[in-house]
């Protein structure tokens, strides 16, 4: 009996050790869990946040007119994208911080300052880091002659992955465009990247003012841009 009873409780004493176990092993796996959430907030929150960086590379080229804006001009144009049709206003003004001109989007509110040297403030791009249609730095270099390969990159952050697209842009014509002498430019996307493509230099025809060197025409695929009203004579 007293064997009995002495391996009865050698039983007992075997179940509470495994009871213990599987109590200590069920709190390790919960901190276990609870560490690598919280490692993985820490980890998340110091990780930074997606960026892009644009370059561009091309031939300089020869400028061929100043810039010449002045304060208190408005330019307005009619954007067509699909079926529907909005009127763009564009102001300019001066502004102590601003070394050159501001071109204000009064549509959308959005606006840019443009350097004397015809260049936009924020980067020395010819082209610039978006689409700013209405007016470019390329504008002022245009001539009879003119053609330019544009080799553009987009550089997407912490991945560190880099595509490229090849613009191409020529004059093909230089003639009278509402009764303003113009260029007649036809810009080229050879090859585009898969992310952040800019869909509005594939096949697009831009007709510039020659004077002003400002934005008269743009038609592409997906849009269409046609001057409304100038701070000069227009013939519509």
């Amino acid at each position: 009996m007293e064997r009995d009873k002495s391996g009865n409780k050698a039983k007992d004493s075997l179940k509470i050790d495994f009871g213990n176990l599987l109590t200590e092993f069920v709190i390790f796996a919960i901190a276990f869990l609870l560490l690598g959430v919280i490692a993985s907030a820490i980890f998340l929150s110091n990780a930074p946040s997606p960026s892009w960086e644009y370059g561009e590379e091309s031939a300089v080229l020869a400028l061929q007119k100043n810039l010449s804006f002045e304060s208190g001009e408005t330019y307005t144009y009619l954007l067509s994208l699909g079926n529907q049709t909005q009127k763009v206003l564009i102001s300019t003004k001066f502004r102590q911080w601003c070394p050159g001109v501001i071109l204000e989007d009064k549509t959308s509110g959005g606006e840019i300052c443009v350097r004397q040297s015809g260049f936009y403030s924020n980067s020395t791009e010819y082209l610039g880091g978006f689409s700013f249609p209405y007016y470019a730095p390329w504008m002022l270099y245009l001539h009879e002659n003119f053609s330019w390969h544009v080799n553009r990159s987009v550089t997407v952050y912490p991945t560190n992955i880099t595509q490229r697209s090849n613009l191409y842009f020529e004059v093909v014509n230089k003639s009278n465009f509402m009764g303003r002498e113009a260029y007649f430019v036809r810009a080229t996307e050879l090859s585009s990247p898969n992310i952040l493509p800019d869909d509005f230099f594939a096949n697009t025809t831009y007709i510039v003012d020659a004077q002003k060197r400002v934005l008269l025409y743009a038609k592409s695929a997906q849009s269409s841009i046609i001057f409304d009203s100038a701070p000069f004579e227009l013939e519509k």
